[in-house]
């Protein structure tokens, strides 16, 4: 039975090889490596003349290290899709672009090499457009990628709750609560109002004071998820913070049990 891929320009295929290829084992290594983005981490190598020249991870290659909660998760968009909420999915920072870029980055010409890439069982129109532009020839994925690498199947690991505690402070809190307590229930976290050096993630609604709030939460030093009614301005500072996790924008009517639960499975 044929695969039906997402995209695939004319005249271009993949091929396969089996799980243990060793090539494939070097795109699986630079996955676990190099791969930025930890909800579908992929990996690729640029081969040319029979030896690897290149290496690279999509999430623009930061490695493993940094927590990000993605737009596209908390939205639950497609695959394929919504990549404009995410600037960690920004196509430029896809493995088979990054492996280019490295490559040409050590003066090696891409031209006539081949990608091996492990994590993932297609690629999208502007990694295809990059990867014909810098003349490379074929691309190899593992064997029955097309079921290995199901939405379903890469990310039910990563989206495993790992938190316990989770906190919840400051104004106007009626309009967020019930719906954080739900979220939380669902995850089976607990929830308190009040700060607590066990927080494993603290959750700020930006309301009046919201800044001398959020400077009090910062001070233990956990991660950050901050809410702000649509129209309310927060201040660029309190944006750039690095504890601040995830900040989201919602209007009264928005139903928000979905999008919380789906901040905390991130973490």
């Amino acid at each position: 039975m044929a695969i039906i891929y997402p995209y695939l320009p004319e005249g271009r295929t993949f091929k396969f090889v089996p799980d243990g290829y060793p090539f494939l084992e070097q795109a699986k290594q630079a996955r676990a490596k190099l791969a930025g983005d930890p909800i579908w981490p992929n990996g690729a190598v640029l081969v040319k003349d029979g030896m690897v020249v290149a290496k690279a991870g999509n999430g623009f290659d930061r490695g493993s290290h940094l927590v990000h909660i993605c737009p596209r998760i908390v939205e639950d968009c497609p695959s394929g899709q919504g990549y404009e909420l995410c600037g960690l999915h920004d196509p430029e920072g896809h493995a088979e672009q990054m492996v280019i870029k490295k490559a040409q980055e050590a003066g090696v010409d891409p031209v006539g090499a081949d990608v091996y890439m492990y994590g993932h069982w297609w690629c999208c129109k502007p990694c295809w457009d990059a990867m014909i532009a810098a003349g490379i020839k074929d691309v190899y994925l593992l064997d029955g990628a097309h079921e290995e690498f199901t939405r379903e199947k890469v990310h039910a690991p990563y989206l495993v709750p790992q938190i316990k505690k989770v906190s919840l402070l400051g104004n106007d809190l009626e309009h967020i609560c019930d719906s954080v307590s739900c979220a939380c229930k669902e995850i089976g976290c607990t929830l308190s109002l009040e700060l607590s050096k066990e927080d494993d993630v603290v959750m700020v609604h930006f309301g009046e004071e919201g800044a001398s709030v959020f400077s009090h939460v910062t001070s233990l030093g956990k991660p950050v998820v901050l809410f702000s009614l649509e129209g309310i301005d927060v201040p660029e500072e309190i944006l750039r913070d690095s504890l601040l996790a995830y900040h989201l924008v919602y209007r009264l009517d928005t139903s928000l049990q979905k999008k919380i639960k789906n901040i905390l499975i991130q973490f």
